[in-house]
């Protein structure tokens, strides 16, 4: 799934080829905003929130609306000169075009897409989410005092838990835990919240920007991360276990190593 860096650079990319465009052409392909026409608005914003990107638009006709979107697992915009062919998958996984006089952006598999007045957006599309590290209005300390606040939750369960903090998908947090040497079960009244988040914190917005993400510093291949998406673990070669985090209906394993991580289990 991709994480807050990476919904954060396709806004990047979005807002340089889109903002202060006038839309000429806009196609949702979602039953609920089938009838629903942007063309003849001007972009004014793409930004993101978490793993959410908003577009903003504001028009005569329109008034000022925003799109909103979700990659989920396998969503993603693409960008394209007017007259060049699509590459980002079948036509029946098409949600979303906009058209300007010189891009086409084309969104994939998009889960969420919804429309509503900019001056209700953030309500409508972000209320329920924590802090974001990569919001510019960031505060580290409202960050890790709700994290702190999760006390008998596991670590890792609370990391991954968008209401509590913004952004950080199973890559960040099985990564932050291995460093923090903490098993991602490990309760969170048993874990530094302070140290966690800064590390979380420093981790993201060092890989801000970046197409390809690491988390040891190094970007050769087979290196750059300590125990997410591995065998055996960068640092002691230990092979790596998986446990398994989050409520019954939305659980996921998360790597793990047995020898630089402490089992929770073990606690005194």
């Amino acid at each position: 799934m991709p994480e807050g860096d990476t919904v954060w650079l396709v806004a990047e990319r979005l807002n340089a080829r889109l903002r202060e465009s006038i839309l000429s052409e806009t196609d949702f392909r979602v039953p609920a905003l089938a009838t629903v026409n942007l063309a003849g608005s001007r972009v004014t914003q793409v930004s993101s929130y978490g793993k959410h990107l908003l577009i903003a638009t504001e028009g005569a006709a329109t008034g000022a609306q925003t799109v909103h979107s979700h990659l989920k697992m396998e969503g993603a915009w693409h960008l394209y000169p007017p007259e060049a062919r699509w590459r980002g998958g079948p036509w029946h996984q098409i949600r979303a075009v906009l058209r300007t006089a010189d891009t086409v952006a084309v969104g994939y598999r998009l889960a969420g897409l919804e429309i509503a007045p900019t001056s209700q957006a953030r309500q409508r599309f972000l209320a329920h989410l924590g802090p974001d590290i990569l919001d510019p209005e960031f505060d580290p300390d409202v960050a890790w005092r709700r994290v702190a606040a999760e006390t008998e939750r596991g670590i890792a369960e609370v990391l991954l838990d968008q209401r509590v903090l913004a952004g950080l998908g199973m890559n960040y947090v099985a990564e932050v835990c291995f460093l923090s040497g903490v098993h991602p079960k490990a309760t969170v009244d048993t874990v530094d919240a302070r140290a966690v988040v800064s590390l979380a914190a420093r981790m993201i917005l060092a890989n801000r920007g970046r197409a390809a993400r690491t988390t040891t510093g190094s970007s050769r291949r087979g290196s750059s991360s300590w125990v997410h998406g591995r065998r055996t673990c960068l640092r002691c070669d230990t092979r790596i276990e998986f446990d398994v985090v989050g409520a019954p209906a939305a659980s996921r394993r998360i790597p793990w190593c047995p020898t630089c991580q402490r089992d929770f289990r073990d606690r005194e």
